[in-house]
């Protein structure tokens, strides 16, 4: 027992004394990301419209309710004057022979539909339809016309049971809710004089359905009658979050199609530590390649970040030709080389060397580490649309 005992303790100080920790350290930079569907250079400027697919529709639903209830009210206007021109023996006789008590009126419309948002275009178009890195004027423009379809909902009725006390016994019962599906379609045409029409179609993510869900009632008509008055309460917060968002969506598609802007990427770099080895190489290969991250967005800096880019590489490569994934011991084991083909895959993508970060995410996956599989799978979505966008302007 002794002796076991003493070979668990010398195991543990051995692994301890070998143990190699990759660890994160956070970095921010921006980058110019340059656009899927590069625009030709004639091209200077852009001008938006925008157009209300619905409007018309909402407005005449509008005015016909308002008729029913200018009618309703015009015609119990003159029930009731026709009532008061009435002699009391005329009402009484009305009374006695017909059981009427007073003037016949009608009901007025007092709940409504909910109607979707008529926003401003002018002021849609001057917020969303900007395309950055070009001018708004109607000179050498691209011009860019939205079709907002408005919001659109459904309604499915819902059932879900609950336990009450019922009697000191406890029931199940019935409960109802709507959920309430809801999207606002936006169509883009973008035009250019000398091409015409390039681009026709909807922006996908403004066609994705969002749902909403009431609270539970206890009974169909509990859950109808919330419905009836309380639907607008419910309906417009939802009509102006998903307006905000499918605008935001199209403003961004507009300037991943054909913008040159500047982009916020946040990472992580790793960094590893340990009790018997030195890794002052990987902190060196970190700081030069933070700095050359740094220096991407700054206009004629691209030299420069290029070569401290290149230094931090430089260092992350030497690093393995020690790498021996299957002996957990070595200095670089098989977690570290993981950690540092991410790291050399984020550096070779602002190096437009695309090859090679797609190379080093697969040596990634194939040491099948599962949480760095996974990180490598994400990377190469940015590997992917990088790669588009240099080889479009090229």
């Amino acid at each position: 027992m002794k002796n076991a005992l003493l070979f668990i303790i010398a195991f543990f100080a051995i692994a301890t004394a070998f143990s190699q920790k990759p660890y994160k350290e956070k970095a921010s930079f921006d980058y110019i990301r340059l656009a899927l569907q590069p625009l030709p250079s004639d091209i200077k400027n852009y001008k938006g419209e925008v157009i209300l697919t619905y409007k018309e529709k909402v407005n005449g639903e509008r005015d016909a309710r308002q008729a029913q209830i200018d009618a309703a009210n015009e015609k119990n206007a003159k029930a009731r004057k026709e009532y008061d021109d009435k002699s009391f023996g005329e009402k009484l006789g009305n009374k006695a022979l017909l059981g009427t008590k007073g003037p016949t009126i009608v009901d007025v419309p007092v709940h409504e539909n909910y109607y979707p948002i008529i926003h401003n275009e002018s002021s849609v178009a001057g917020t969303y339809l900007k395309i950055n890195g070009y001018g708004s004027a109607p000179d050498n423009s691209l011009k860019i016309t939205a079709y907002l379809d408005g919001f659109q909902y459904t309604t499915e009725e819902k059932m879900a049971n609950k336990s009450v006390k019922k009697d000191g016994a406890t029931v199940v019962v019935n409960t109802f809710a709507y959920l309430v599906r809801y999207k606002h379609p936006i169509k883009l045409i973008i035009e250019s004089e000398a091409a015409g029409v390039i681009y026709e179609g909807y922006v996908e993510a403004t066609n994705r359905e969002i749902t909403a869900k009431t609270k539970y009632y206890n009974s169909r008509e509990e859950l109808q009658n919330y419905w009836t008055a309380g639907q607008n309460g419910f309906l417009g917060p939802l009509d102006t979050r998903i307006s905000k968002l499918c605008m935001e969506a199209t403003n961004d598609e507009l300037n991943s199609l054909y913008g040159v802007s500047k982009i916020t990427r946040e990472i992580s770099v790793w960094l590893v530590k340990g009790k018997k080895y030195d890794y002052a190489d990987y902190q060196s290969a970190y700081e030069y390649a933070v700095m050359g991250y740094g220096k991407l967005a700054e206009e004629g800096s691209n030299a420069k970040a290029f070569e401290y880019i290149k230094k931090g590489i430089d260092g992350w490569e030497a690093a393995l030709k020690e790498s021996e994934p299957k002996n957990k011991k070595a200095r670089v084991n098989d977690k570290v080389t993981a950690v540092t083909r991410l790291n050399l895959a984020e550096a070779y993508i602002w190096i437009n060397d695309y090859s090679n970060a797609e190379l080093q995410l697969d040596k990634t996956r194939f040491l099948d580490l599962n949480k760095f599989t996974r990180l490598a799978a994400k990377q190469k979505g940015l590997v992917d649309d990088q790669k588009a966008r240099f080889e479009a302007n090229k």
